[in-house]
């Protein structure tokens, strides 16, 4: 009996890993959908981002965490301190 709970707890804690990766991903989807808005070809200042985002709910340090996951994932890019923009 008490394999079967483990194994059960065991399949739970794979599926919250799954879901919590997909939430990662679907905020990176969305707030480059957000930069991608506000400025489609051109550098954007991260400044004016942050104020977006935080219409849009988000905190500045989330805001920042995610210019960095989109740069080290190469969907953004900095060509110049404080600005950032969309790789085509």
């Amino acid at each position: 009996m008490s394999s079967n709970f483990e194994e059960l707890l065991k399949i739970q804690r794979l599926a919250a890993d799954s879901l919590m990766r997909e939430n990662e991903v679907d905020s990176k989807i969305n707030f480059l959908n957000l930069i991608r808005q506000i400025s489609s070809t051109k550098k954007i200042q991260v400044e004016q981002i942050i104020l977006t985002a935080q219409e849009e709910g988000m905190r500045e340090s989330q805001v920042l965490d995610l210019i960095d996951e989109l740069i080290k994932d190469d969907y953004i890019y900095q060509p110049e301190p404080g600005y950032v923009q969309v790789r085509n």
